[in-house]
């Protein structure tokens, strides 16, 4: 769980710390996931991507930092749908900050919330996309 949210470089921290970091993204993920905005969110991606990505996203998913800065999602992604995933990702770097004690974010989830720490972070594979 841990390493789909630091698959660069997953946190060296003690096991009580992974725990609690464990359990917290799962958390939050599975809201996320529960949301009609979870479903909108993969939808409207899918629809604002380039053709040539299509194929991509529908088997392979995708990494919010990746997609969240490219021009066609700034400007063919609603949005609302572009504020609801901005939420999730502070609900990400939250949980982040609240249980490895940063400062900042070690997550990197677009331009807006990179904070340029070293451990290269994600917030997160959108996995495939099952009613495309």
């Amino acid at each position: 769980m841990i390493s789909s949210f630091f698959p660069s470089s997953t946190p060296h921290i003690d096991a009580k710390a992974s725990t609690s970091l464990a359990s917290a993204l799962n958390s939050v993920e599975t809201k996320w996931r529960d949301t009609p905005a979870y479903t909108s969110a993969g939808e409207a991606i899918y629809s604002a991507a380039p053709t040539k990505l299509q194929p991509s996203i529908a088997t392979s998913g995708y990494i919010y930092e990746q997609v969240t800065t490219e021009t066609w999602y700034t400007k063919n992604v609603p949005k609302a749908v572009q504020t609801a995933i901005d939420g999730h990702v502070s609900s990400i770097i939250s949980v982040e900050q609240k249980v490895l004690g940063t400062g900042t974010s070690t997550s990197k989830a677009g331009a807006a919330q990179q904070t340029g720490m070293a451990v290269a972070g994600v917030v997160g594979v959108v996995g495939v996309l099952a009613n495309l």
